[in-house]
């Protein structure tokens, strides 16, 4: 998902920033190990294949495990860091592999872990305070942002959360044209929701463009009116714009880590 967003802190300052309870230091910690996490899921042999574990399922599941036990990683090193985080991503591996083998041999269907339902499970689940169900929420998101291929989840996350412009995304990412982040934006969105949804049709796809045009005119526009007048996609372009609104809520809680400077 592209550059740290702010390069002089350390893996070290963001522990100890993590540890003291500063807002978008722990999500920054597994942002910037999202390729490695990957990288170890592939060491236990979950690979990109239809129907089975992909790397990013244990990425999501992991990053989660990461915030729910965080507090129990007693370390303030790099290298510690590293081997706490890669033993759960390698132990959350064999655990969904060795369920994944079950399954297959009880034939029993499954939601995937990435899909909507799934989110919305774990969403429901009861929680101490509204506080905690909206951290949770807040996690979800942001485990689901990680998963992103490229720059899509970078474009996503600067436009959506961060709050730059068009232009300021293109330059930030090096692309020539709006058009360019415009399709980075839309493959995001909808990379979001595509294992729940499979693949978006093309008139989703130029229904979300329009309204990324009239956001950027800075309009208000009103998602529930948008989606009515495109009857034809709306169950996909609901849940699109559903998807927008919460990276928008990550930017009103104060949870993104823009750029200084």
């Amino acid at each position: 998902m592209g550059p740290p967003p702010v390069p002089g802190r350390s893996i070290e300052e963001l522990i100890r920033q993590a540890r003291a309870g500063e807002e978008g230091s722990l999500e920054e910690l597994i942002r910037r190990y999202q390729r490695k996490m990957g990288m170890w899921a592939e060491e236990r042999g979950c690979l990109e294949r239809p129907g089975g574990v992909r790397p990013s399922d244990i990425s999501q599941e992991a990053a989660l495990l990461v915030y729910q036990r965080f507090i129990s990683f007693k370390g303030s090193s790099k290298g510690e860091w590293d081997g706490w985080l890669r033993s759960i991503v390698l132990h959350q591996a064999e655990q969904m592999l060795r369920k994944e083998g079950s399954q297959k041999r009880s034939a029993v269907a499954t939601v995937p872990l990435d899909a909507d339902e799934a989110l919305e499970v774990r969403a429901a689940q009861p929680s101490p305070s509204q506080h905690t169900a909206h951290n949770e929420e807040r996690r979800l998101v942001w485990t689901k942002l990680f998963s992103l291929k490229g720059d899509q989840g970078e474009a996503v996350r600067l436009y959506f959360i961060e709050g730059l412009t068009k232009a300021e995304v293109a330059k930030q990412l090096g692309r020539s044209t709006i058009a360019a982040v415009d399709s980075l934006l839309q493959r995001g969105v909808a990379g979001l929701k595509e294992s729940a949804s499979g693949e978006t049709s093309s008139a989703t796809e130029a229904a979300f463009r329009i309204f990324l045009r009239k956001c950027e005119a800075g309009e208000d526009v009103d998602p529930k009116a948008f989606v009515a007048s495109y009857p034809h996609c709306a169950d996909e372009l609901r849940e699109m714009l559903r998807w927008v609104e919460r990276l928008k809520a990550l930017k009103r809680t104060g949870s993104s880590s823009k750029p200084k400077g």
